[in-house]
Protein backbone atom coordinates (compact mmCIF):
# COMPACT_ATOMS: atom_id res chain seq x y z
CA UNK A 1 0.00 0.00 0.00
CA UNK A 2 1.41 3.62 -1.07
CA UNK A 3 0.72 6.75 1.22
CA UNK A 4 -2.01 7.11 2.79
CA UNK A 5 -4.44 9.72 0.87
CA UNK A 6 -6.54 11.98 3.01
CA UNK A 7 -9.36 11.26 0.42
CA UNK A 8 -9.13 7.66 0.45
CA UNK A 9 -8.76 8.00 4.00
CA UNK A 10 -11.18 10.99 5.52
CA UNK A 11 -10.73 9.83 8.67
CA UNK A 12 -8.07 11.92 9.65
CA UNK A 13 -8.35 14.77 11.42
CA UNK A 14 -6.82 18.40 10.53
CA UNK A 15 -6.53 19.85 13.95
CA UNK A 16 -9.69 21.91 13.70
CA UNK A 17 -11.69 19.28 12.46
CA UNK A 18 -12.18 18.16 16.60
CA UNK A 19 -11.50 20.41 19.00
CA UNK A 20 -11.92 23.79 17.38
CA UNK A 21 -9.93 26.45 18.37
CA UNK A 22 -10.95 29.22 16.06
CA UNK A 23 -12.63 31.18 18.49
CA UNK A 24 -9.35 32.04 19.94
CA UNK A 25 -8.56 34.09 16.72
CA UNK A 26 -7.07 37.21 18.11
CA UNK A 27 -8.08 39.11 15.56
CA UNK A 28 -11.97 38.87 16.19
CA UNK A 29 -13.31 42.76 15.45
CA UNK A 30 -13.91 43.03 11.50
CA UNK A 31 -12.53 46.60 10.87
CA UNK A 32 -13.52 46.42 7.25
CA UNK A 33 -15.76 45.39 5.15
CA UNK A 34 -15.29 41.77 3.61
CA UNK A 35 -15.71 42.96 -0.29
CA UNK A 36 -12.44 45.30 1.08
CA UNK A 37 -10.40 41.89 0.82
CA UNK A 38 -10.86 42.20 -2.87
CA UNK A 39 -9.59 45.72 -3.65
CA UNK A 40 -6.64 46.37 -5.57
CA UNK A 41 -5.46 48.18 -2.49
CA UNK A 42 -2.30 47.66 -0.20
CA UNK A 43 -3.32 45.96 2.95
CA UNK A 44 -2.43 46.50 6.26
CA UNK A 45 -1.56 43.44 8.11
CA UNK A 46 -4.12 44.40 10.41
CA UNK A 47 -6.56 44.41 8.06
CA UNK A 48 -5.88 40.89 6.70
CA UNK A 49 -6.13 39.34 10.00
CA UNK A 50 -9.29 40.87 10.30
CA UNK A 51 -10.25 39.50 6.57
CA UNK A 52 -8.78 35.89 7.23
CA UNK A 53 -10.92 35.79 10.37
CA UNK A 54 -13.87 37.06 8.99
CA UNK A 55 -13.14 34.37 5.34
CA UNK A 56 -12.87 30.98 8.42
CA UNK A 57 -16.41 31.87 10.10
CA UNK A 58 -17.36 32.41 6.64
CA UNK A 59 -16.02 28.70 5.58
CA UNK A 60 -14.41 30.23 2.79
CA UNK A 61 -11.84 27.63 0.61
CA UNK A 62 -8.15 28.12 -0.35
CA UNK A 63 -9.15 29.69 -3.49
CA UNK A 64 -9.48 32.87 -1.20
CA UNK A 65 -7.59 32.06 2.19
CA UNK A 66 -4.38 31.44 -0.03
CA UNK A 67 -3.49 34.91 -1.05
CA UNK A 68 -4.34 36.58 1.87
CA UNK A 69 -2.12 33.97 4.45
CA UNK A 70 0.80 34.31 1.85
CA UNK A 71 0.41 38.43 2.61
CA UNK A 72 0.03 37.98 5.72
CA UNK A 73 3.53 35.71 6.18
CA UNK A 74 5.39 38.39 3.47
CA UNK A 75 4.25 41.44 6.19
CA UNK A 76 4.17 39.72 9.57
CA UNK A 77 7.46 40.29 11.24
CA UNK A 78 9.26 37.27 11.70
CA UNK A 79 8.23 35.08 15.41
CA UNK A 80 5.44 36.98 15.96
CA UNK A 81 2.41 35.80 16.63
CA UNK A 82 0.59 36.83 13.25
CA UNK A 83 3.35 35.03 11.64
CA UNK A 84 2.36 31.98 13.61
CA UNK A 85 -1.39 32.28 12.85
CA UNK A 86 -0.61 32.64 9.00
CA UNK A 87 1.87 29.71 9.21
CA UNK A 88 -0.34 27.46 10.60
CA UNK A 89 -3.79 28.22 8.57
CA UNK A 90 -1.37 28.31 5.05
CA UNK A 91 -0.24 24.25 6.69
CA UNK A 92 -3.54 23.48 7.20
CA UNK A 93 -4.87 24.46 4.10
CA UNK A 94 -2.07 23.13 1.89
CA UNK A 95 -1.10 19.90 3.48
CA UNK A 96 -2.73 17.86 1.32
CA UNK A 97 -1.96 19.12 -1.93
CA UNK A 98 1.40 20.55 -0.74
CA UNK A 99 2.72 18.59 2.30
CA UNK A 100 6.55 19.08 2.53
CA UNK A 101 5.87 22.76 2.30
CA UNK A 102 3.26 21.94 4.94
CA UNK A 103 5.32 20.46 6.99
CA UNK A 104 7.85 23.02 6.84
CA UNK A 105 5.64 25.90 7.67
CA UNK A 106 4.24 23.81 11.18
CA UNK A 107 7.29 22.21 11.81
CA UNK A 108 8.75 25.57 12.22
CA UNK A 109 6.12 26.89 14.68
CA UNK A 110 5.90 23.56 16.65
CA UNK A 111 10.03 24.34 17.33
CA UNK A 112 9.86 27.66 18.34
CA UNK A 113 6.20 27.95 19.69
CA UNK A 114 5.62 24.29 22.02
CA UNK A 115 2.17 23.81 19.38
CA UNK A 116 0.31 21.15 19.63
CA UNK A 117 -1.44 22.42 16.48
CA UNK A 118 1.40 22.61 14.61
CA UNK A 119 3.14 19.21 15.89
CA UNK A 120 -0.71 17.84 14.55
CA UNK A 121 -0.61 19.41 10.49
CA UNK A 122 3.02 18.32 10.70
CA UNK A 123 2.04 14.52 11.00
CA UNK A 124 -0.60 14.86 8.44
CA UNK A 125 1.80 15.83 6.00
CA UNK A 126 4.43 13.45 7.07
CA UNK A 127 1.40 11.00 6.90
CA UNK A 128 0.62 12.35 3.49
CA UNK A 129 4.00 11.61 2.03
CA UNK A 130 3.83 8.25 3.47
CA UNK A 131 6.60 8.96 6.02
CA UNK A 132 4.29 6.87 8.67
CA UNK A 133 7.06 6.64 11.61
CA UNK A 134 7.90 9.95 11.63
CA UNK A 135 4.03 11.03 12.16
CA UNK A 136 3.33 8.72 14.69
CA UNK A 137 6.33 10.61 16.34
CA UNK A 138 4.83 13.98 15.67
CA UNK A 139 1.46 13.15 16.95
CA UNK A 140 3.52 12.11 19.91
CA UNK A 141 4.02 15.63 20.65
CA UNK A 142 1.12 16.54 19.92
CA UNK A 143 -0.46 14.39 22.47
CA UNK A 144 1.92 15.32 25.09
CA UNK A 145 1.11 19.27 24.37
CA UNK A 146 -2.66 18.70 24.70
CA UNK A 147 -3.31 15.37 26.74
CA UNK A 148 -6.79 14.24 25.44
CA UNK A 149 -7.29 16.18 22.31
CA UNK A 150 -9.22 13.73 20.20
CA UNK A 151 -7.64 14.58 17.19
CA UNK A 152 -4.59 13.79 17.99
CA UNK A 153 -4.88 10.43 19.32
CA UNK A 154 -7.32 9.28 16.38
CA UNK A 155 -4.49 10.23 13.82
CA UNK A 156 -2.57 8.36 15.62
CA UNK A 157 -4.12 5.87 15.98
CA UNK A 158 -5.22 5.69 12.65
CA UNK A 159 -1.71 5.74 10.80
CA UNK A 160 -0.03 3.02 13.24
CA UNK A 161 -2.95 0.80 11.91
CA UNK A 162 -3.57 1.81 8.81
CA UNK A 163 -0.15 3.18 7.44
CA UNK A 164 2.03 0.79 10.08
CA UNK A 165 -0.25 -2.25 10.68
CA UNK A 166 0.33 -2.10 14.37
CA UNK A 167 -3.48 -2.21 14.88
CA UNK A 168 -3.87 -3.57 18.29
CA UNK A 169 -1.33 -0.79 19.86
CA UNK A 170 -4.40 1.60 17.89
CA UNK A 171 -6.96 0.59 19.32
CA UNK A 172 -6.24 1.94 22.89
CA UNK A 173 -5.89 5.64 20.98
CA UNK A 174 -9.13 5.10 18.73
CA UNK A 175 -11.03 4.78 22.56
CA UNK A 176 -9.60 7.08 23.85
CA UNK A 177 -10.40 9.52 21.07
CA UNK A 178 -13.93 7.62 20.66
CA UNK A 179 -14.29 8.19 24.25
CA UNK A 180 -13.81 11.98 23.98
CA UNK A 181 -15.99 12.29 20.91
CA UNK A 182 -18.41 9.45 20.38
CA UNK A 183 -20.90 11.53 18.10
CA UNK A 184 -17.69 11.80 15.57
CA UNK A 185 -18.62 9.06 13.14
CA UNK A 186 -15.06 8.93 11.42
CA UNK A 187 -13.40 7.78 14.57
CA UNK A 188 -15.64 5.17 15.07
CA UNK A 189 -14.84 4.28 11.90
CA UNK A 190 -11.36 4.02 12.98
CA UNK A 191 -12.09 2.28 15.86
CA UNK A 192 -13.86 -0.30 14.25
CA UNK A 193 -11.41 -0.88 11.52
CA UNK A 194 -8.48 -1.35 14.24
CA UNK A 195 -10.41 -3.83 15.74
CA UNK A 196 -11.14 -5.64 13.00
CA UNK A 197 -7.68 -5.75 12.01
CA UNK A 198 -6.85 -7.41 15.73
CA UNK A 199 -9.35 -10.00 15.56
CA UNK A 200 -12.49 -8.93 16.81
CA UNK A 201 -14.79 -8.79 14.50
CA UNK A 202 -18.03 -9.08 16.33
CA UNK A 203 -16.88 -5.85 17.77
CA UNK A 204 -16.23 -4.03 15.45
CA UNK A 205 -19.67 -5.27 13.64
CA UNK A 206 -21.36 -3.85 16.60
CA UNK A 207 -19.19 -0.18 16.60
CA UNK A 208 -20.00 0.10 12.70
CA UNK A 209 -23.69 -0.49 13.50
CA UNK A 210 -24.40 1.22 17.20
CA UNK A 211 -21.64 4.25 15.91
CA UNK A 212 -21.50 4.59 12.40
CA UNK A 213 -25.07 3.52 11.73
CA UNK A 214 -24.60 1.32 8.92
CA UNK A 215 -27.13 -1.83 8.78
CA UNK A 216 -25.83 -5.54 10.05
CA UNK A 217 -25.24 -6.76 6.28
CA UNK A 218 -23.64 -3.19 4.97
CA UNK A 219 -21.28 -3.46 8.44
CA UNK A 220 -20.37 -6.92 7.23
CA UNK A 221 -18.82 -6.52 3.87
CA UNK A 222 -17.26 -3.37 5.33
CA UNK A 223 -15.42 -5.62 7.50
CA UNK A 224 -14.55 -8.24 5.44
CA UNK A 225 -13.32 -6.03 2.30
CA UNK A 226 -10.85 -4.35 5.65
CA UNK A 227 -9.76 -7.89 6.56
CA UNK A 228 -9.12 -8.52 3.27
CA UNK A 229 -6.87 -5.81 2.39
CA UNK A 230 -2.65 -5.99 3.18
CA UNK A 231 -1.73 -3.49 5.38
CA UNK A 232 1.21 -0.85 4.70
CA UNK A 233 3.57 -2.40 6.46
CA UNK A 234 3.04 -6.27 7.15
CA UNK A 235 1.84 -8.09 10.40
CA UNK A 236 -1.24 -5.89 10.96
CA UNK A 237 -1.67 -7.24 14.56
CA UNK A 238 2.06 -6.35 16.19
CA UNK A 239 1.71 -3.90 18.74
CA UNK A 240 4.47 -1.65 19.86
Amino acid sequence: MGPISLAVWPGLSLPNQVVHDRGHLPWQNLAVPWNAAFSMQPRSLECLLDDVAFALRKGLGPTDLVPMLERILSLAPRGSEASYFGQLQLAELIVSTQPFRAASLARSVGVKNSSDRAWGIFGLAMTVMGHYRVAVKAFRLAMQLAPGHAGHLHNLGHVLDVGLGHSRSAVKYLELAHGNEPTVREIASSLAHAVARSGQRARALEILQRRVGMSHSVASTTVDEWLARVPACSGGTRTT
